[in-house]
């Protein structure tokens, strides 16, 4: 089997897709420090982060007072001003560099689209090129060669989110400096501040929107495979991505709301405190997914196996 992955992996890196990948990860970061710097410089806050956290608290208190906001951007103002509050008392200066690790996770959905795009390529492409006969006379399985293709997707986003999270502590370090480095990360539960390990709270932030990642790549395999185009592949995972939000503000209203997949595929809404219907919970939407998921594989597998590749 490794001897597989590896095989895989070797076709993968002779595309030029990883290789634009690679960089337009490397570009997004750069110029997200790019503008971060140049908002920093220009607002002159980079140094005196206690005159910035008053006046934000003074700031926030003004909108909190109109009784029009929605609870749900109450909540968001009333977190940041318990949130500066809680600097100012404990005398926490924030840390700049774990402050844009934390931003520049907002690319493991970056992250996400390009694993779909190797995910809907991987079978669909061998149809295309007609080398799909090719691999079926191999002495292997049918379900090692589909696992092979499967797993050498996700080294290479493995290997994409190391290089997100080492280039955004490197890129971080060289525009905001490593100042306060070992302060702790603030979170928001329940109407509380709590410190974190910033490493830790990344990592764990990291860790539930690869969750997201590993379905709707499955998902994006699944197409994949039924369908052996890979730009039908492409365009309905990717579809369902950007749409997501919507469609689940539309049917959340619903008891059965909760159960929709895009409901429960953010799961750093637990992270937040603040889960998108009441009675929801990190454990619920884990199950939830964890049967999306296993539904994904079996209407992966069962009909690979299955189909006469010379139809």
């Amino acid at each position: 089997m490794f001897s597989l992955v590896m095989n895989e992996r070797k076709k993968l890196n002779r595309q030029k897709g990883p290789l634009v990948m690679r960089i337009l990860l490397l570009l997004l970061i750069l110029g997200t420090a790019l503008i971060g710097k140049y908002d920093a410089d220009k607002k002159g806050d980079m140094n005196d982060w206690k005159t910035v956290a008053n006046q934000k608290i003074k700031e926030n208190q003004k909108l909190l007072a109109d009784e029009k906001l929605p609870a749900s951007l109450k909540y968001d103002i009333q977190k940041e001003i318990d949130m500066n509050n809680y600097r100012l008392e404990k005398n926490l200066a924030p840390s700049r560099l774990w402050s844009f690790v934390n931003i520049t996770s907002f690319a493991v959905d970056i992250i996400t689209i390009f694993a779909i795009i190797l995910a809907a390529g991987s079978i669909a492409n061998e149809f295309s090129w007609g080398t799909i006969k090719l691999l079926m006379i191999r002495p292997v399985s049918r379900s090692k060669i589909l696992l092979s293709k499967y797993l050498s997707t996700f080294t290479f986003v493995l290997e994409l989110l190391f290089l997100l999270f080492a280039a955004s502590f490197i890129i971080g370090g060289l525009f905001f400096g490593f100042d306060h480095i070992t302060s702790n990360y603030l979170t928001y539960s329940e109407g509380k501040v709590i410190e974190v390990n910033p490493v830790i709270y990344i990592f764990k932030s990291y860790g539930l929107n690869c969750i997201s990642l590993l379905i709707m790549t499955t998902f994006a395999f699944l197409i994949s495979t039924l369908f052996r185009s890979s730009a039908i592949s492409i365009g309905i995972s990717i579809f369902f991505v950007l749409m997501g939000t919507t469609i689940t503000n539309l049917l959340i209203k619903y008891d059965w709301g909760k159960y929709i997949l895009f409901a429960n595929t953010n799961l750093s809404q637990y992270i937040n405190g603040s889960p998108i219907k009441e009675g929801m919970s990190l454990n619920f939407s884990l199950t939830v997914l964890a049967v999306y998921y296993l539904v994904f594989l079996l209407l992966t597998w069962v009909p690979f196996n299955k189909r006469d590749i010379a139809g």
